[in-house]
């Protein structure tokens, strides 16, 4: 067990230094955004990514998932050669075809869903850029599928310093705004496909095998009303926020999801490397144990994570941001549990993927989708962006509920409910326990709070959440750990003293 949970830290930690770059870009420009750009122009640049993810689901038809599972099956590295070209050609034509024209018309199409007739402009620009992101979709995932982590890493690292350059150039130099913004997104998008695109010719054929494509469409096609509808889940509410409460609203609710987003950003680097370690694991005997085990380990890291967050959201506006987007902090403990909730319905749902059942994917979303909705028509207009908080987390809940009913008739897997329901109530209560003790004092409510935290793991050990083998683990790694920083430290010392005694 614990063989396969190193080997998974081990991916996991190397696809999470391109993972976090990435995600760490939005993260660095949060303080340089909220203190050059008012809450309305970070609405707009929230309603830009509204609309350019749904482009890109689209655009992308599944087949990212599809481009994993068929991968795999085949271990002729001509076939795999020919599914590259065949995914990557598909995927630039089809982009070709679809945004031309909907730039061209998209002013008269698509006036009458905003508010603000100034986003127009800026939508069409964006969208040019999501013809070179999915261009970069099946590069960047060649590099996943053959485990080549290494380069993964060294190429999201390397997008992350050219968007951060650019934006900070665009925003802060040039002072240009949220067109500069979108300029440097675009500039960004169009460099690392060049260079994503040069790393990838000679690892595929440029050849078209229709009668893969007609497989590989069969099996992600499905997978696009289920993005759409999470889509609907993770951004709808927005566009309900700017058509009932405006783009400053939009604006605060962002910089909140930017926030708990430090969660989504650890699932997101998680989810990376454990796509493909799904299926390399998939045909050994104890694969389901381990499925169940890991999504245990998961979820209790993912919930700490999530209630340091929820905790110090005010602290961290007070300190990264100004008094305009303080009130932010109010929705971070809400989206942090959607998130979790999501996380959830993920790791489960890999149960569809394995048996290749992708087509339960849109009724499982479309369900919540369709919640949440209702909820956003509900709450948004009388309770602005809290309601828009509300349905995001009860939309949410309902996607692991649905999904673990379905999945475990057609592949049962051990999960250990009655310990994350421990870990859930253990949780909840310190929260609230912070809300309570929460005095107003930046410093005082900074040390409560790590207080808190240190009771939480506490609490789970005396409630015996963590079996003997795991504390035995815990130890023994904990020890190798000392004793490794011991000896170095000696070494690092030893050299010192040669040095001076050079001198």
């Amino acid at each position: 067990m614990f063989v396969h949970l190193r080997r998974l830290s081990a991916q996991t930690l190397i696809y999470g230094l391109g993972e976090v770059a990435t995600r760490l870009a939005a993260l660095l420009l949060l303080p340089v955004y909220t203190r050059i750009l008012t809450p309305a122009d970070y609405g707009k640049l929230a309603i830009v990514a509204l609309v350019t993810t749904v482009v890109a689901i689209i655009l992308n038809s599944g087949q990212s998932s599809a481009f994993f599972r068929f991968y795999f099956q085949n271990e002729s590295q001509n076939t795999r050669r020919k599914l590259t070209g065949t995914v990557l050609i598909f995927l630039l034509v089809s982009a070709t075809a679809i945004l031309l024209p909907l730039i061209l018309f998209f002013g008269p199409l698509a006036a009458p869903l905003f508010k603000d007739v100034t986003l127009l402009p800026l939508i069409k620009i964006a969208l040019i850029g999501t013809f070179f992101d999915v261009g970069s979709v099946i590069p960047f995932a060649t590099f996943r599928a053959e485990q080549r982590a290494a380069r993964y890493a060294k190429l999201s690292v390397l997008r992350f310093f050219i968007n951060v350059t650019l934006n900070i150039i665009a925003v802060v130099v040039l002072r240009q705004g949220v067109i500069g913004v979108i300029y440097a997104n675009l500039l960004t998008s169009i460099l690392f496909f060049m260079v994503c695109l040069g790393l990838t010719l000679r690892t595929m054929e440029w050849t078209v095998d229709l009668s893969l494509l007609k497989q590989l469409l069969r099996f992600g096609l499905p997978i696009v009303p289920a993005n759409l509808a999470g889509w609907a889940l993770a951004l709808s509410d927005r566009f309900f926020l700017q058509r009932y409460s405006g783009l400053g609203q939009v604006g605060i609710y962002a910089v909140g999801y930017s926030m708990a987003g430090i969660l989504s950003m650890l699932t997101g680097w998680f989810n990376t490397a454990y796509a493909p370690y799904v299926y390399s694991i998939s045909k050994q005997s104890d694969a389901k144990v381990v499925y169940a085990r890991v999504l245990t380990y998961a979820i209790t890291l993912f919930t700490l994570v999530g209630l340091g967050l929820a905790l110090f959201a005010r602290e961290a506006l007070v300190l990264l941001t100004r008094p305009a987007y303080y009130g932010a902090a109010r929705i971070v403990p809400l989206i942090v549990l959607a998130y979790l909730f999501f996380e959830v319905s993920y790791l489960i749902s890999f149960g569809l993927d394995l048996t290749g059942k992708t087509g339960y994917y849109p009724f499982i979303v479309g369900a919540g989708a369709v919640v949440n909705l209702f909820l956003n028509l509900a709450l948004i207009p009388p309770f602005g962006m809290m309601g828009a908080a509300v349905a995001t987390v009860l939309s949410y809940m309902l996607l692991p509920i649905i999904g673990y009913f379905i999945v475990r008739r057609l592949y049962p897997v051990p999960y250990e409910w009655r310990r994350l329901l421990k870990l859930a109530l253990v949780s909840v209560g310190v929260y609230l326990a912070g809300v309570v003790l929460k005095t107003g004092k930046l410093w005082i409510d900074l040390g409560m709070e790590i207080m808190l935290v240190l009771t939480w793991g506490l609490a789970l050990y005396g409630w015996r959440f963590f079996t003997q083998s795991e504390l035995v683990t815990a130890r023994s790694t904990t020890s190798k750990g000392l004793h490794i920083c011991q000896v170095r430290l000696r070494c690092g010392v030893s050299k010192v003293r040669r040095v001076i005694g050079r001198w």
